[in-house]
């Protein structure tokens, strides 16, 4: 999550004093979700599983339609503070991943035999030094290169959504069906599955030979 962060803050038009400002953000604020949610594991969890879906949905549907503009890396001079507001808020990580991260830090304090604010205030310097650094690199990185953003992330971001798109509307069913309870297939009589896997055979065997007799006759017709 640092490097997609890293990256859509490397490819914006903050300067660098606000670069180090919003990630320094990011990371007080993934501190602050894993104090509050600190002794109350499923409150966290219940509304992980209540609101992942449609945040997945909302998600997917914006990185799709950011997929298929064609954006402007300048700095919006123009733009009104709502503007701003607006550029602001396109560079927020996913609020989902900032609460599965920090439902992380709860979780692993225990096993490390650590305290939870220690553990929440390393990782959240961590994430605030990674995106940093990523930043700083990438922005470094178009400066030499020369090449325009536009034209890589436009495809990334809309690949990402579709797949995000996939993902949200396929794997809640294979969840849902790897919880259901279920027993092995009794099989009454070898003999009767027998006949079936030939019974099988013989009408792949006959749809086969019907379909290159037919298409022998049209050869033939030509």
């Amino acid at each position: 999550m640092s490097i997609k962060t890293g990256l859509v803050l490397g490819v914006s038009w903050l300067s660098a004093r606000a670069l180090i400002l919003t990630a320094a953000g990011f990371g007080g604020g993934l501190f602050l979700i894993t104090i509050a949610f600190d002794g109350r594991q499923q409150l966290l969890v219940e509304m992980l599983d209540r609101y992942t879906f449609s945040g997945a949905i909302l998600v997917a549907l914006a990185l799709i339609y950011l997929g298929l503009q064609e954006p402007a890396f300048a700095a919006p001079k123009s733009a009104g503070k709502r503007g701003r507001l607006g550029y602001f808020l396109g560079f927020l990580p996913c609020p989902f991943c900032m609460a599965a991260l920090a439902f992380s830090v709860i979780i692993m304090a225990p096993l490390l035999r650590v305290g939870v604010p220690a553990l929440g205030r390393n990782t959240a310097v961590f994430f605030t030094l990674m995106v940093i650094a990523v930043a700083f690199g990438s922005k470094r990185l178009i400066r030499v290169t020369r090449w325009s953003p536009a034209a890589i992330f436009n495809q990334l971001l809309f690949f990402t959504g579709v797949l995000t798109l996939a993902f949200a509307l396929t794997i809640p069913n294979f969840v849902q069906a790897m919880a259901m309870p279920s027993c092995p297939v009794a099989i009454a009589s070898p003999r009767w599955l027998a006949l079936v896997l030939l019974g099988f055979s013989g009408l792949g065997l006959f749809g086969y030979l019907q379909n290159q007799i037919n298409f022998a006759k049209g050869r033939d017709h030509r």
